[in-house]
């Protein structure tokens, strides 16, 4: 509501914000209804199933907007570019890629319970395919994300923080407008930070 009361959806990053707190929502959502699965018996594999698939999807949401503002704050601060007209790329890969990378444990049949909850399952038959798929569809791509949005941020701060600070041409970018501009960038840095505090579902 504050997003509409202050008007910040007519500012692209804040509407890039708001697409990933509402995806860690739901996210959120799907993370509580695992509570159900603490006594897990044979009757809930269905609803497990769908469970699973919907808390990957839901991960992957919230991941990739946080992996998309990390790119768009990169090219704002690094390389002076207003990537803005991509809003319609990030909305749709950040919907569709999810979908499909989680389509794959209900092809190959492995959502199911893993521990206390549910998600790809280690098969007791084959444990090694189980834990391959959870390394291939999660954590190895969240641990690259990871390193690769810490090095974007570091490089972001650096670089913001010495264009205000220095005295610089005015016909290239002033010293006003870039102190504005880090000033501004600080607030949105916290999206992909809490991303990479919380890569790990």
């Amino acid at each position: 509501s504050w997003l509409f009361y202050l008007k910040l959806y007519k500012q692209f990053l804040y509407r890039l914000a708001a697409y990933q707190v509402t995806a860690s929502l739901l996210h959120a959502i799907i993370a509580i209804s695992q509570f159900a699965f603490l006594n897990y018996d044979d009757s809930k594999r269905t609803s497990c199933v769908v469970v699973g698939y919907l808390y990957l999807v839901t991960v992957w949401m919230k991941s990739c907007f946080g992996c998309w503002i990390t790119f768009h704050l990169f090219c704002f601060a690094v390389l002076l570019k207003n990537m803005r007209k991509l809003e319609p790329l990030y909305v749709v890969t950040s919907i569709l890629f999810p979908i499909v990378v989680s389509s794959v444990p209900l092809v190959t049949s492995s959502y199911g319970p893993t521990g206390e909850w549910c998600w790809v399952e280690e098969r007791k038959c084959d444990r090694a395919t189980g834990f391959i798929e959870q390394i291939a569809l999660w954590s190895g791509p969240a641990f690259v994300g990871l390193v690769l949005q810490s090095v974007a941020l570091l490089t972001m701060m650096i670089t913001v923080y010495y264009r205000a600070n220095r005295k610089l041409d005015e016909n290239v970018f002033g010293r006003e407008q870039h102190q504005k501009a880090f000033r501004q960038l600080l607030p949105l840095v916290a999206y992909p930070i809490l991303f990479c505090v919380l890569v790990i579902p």
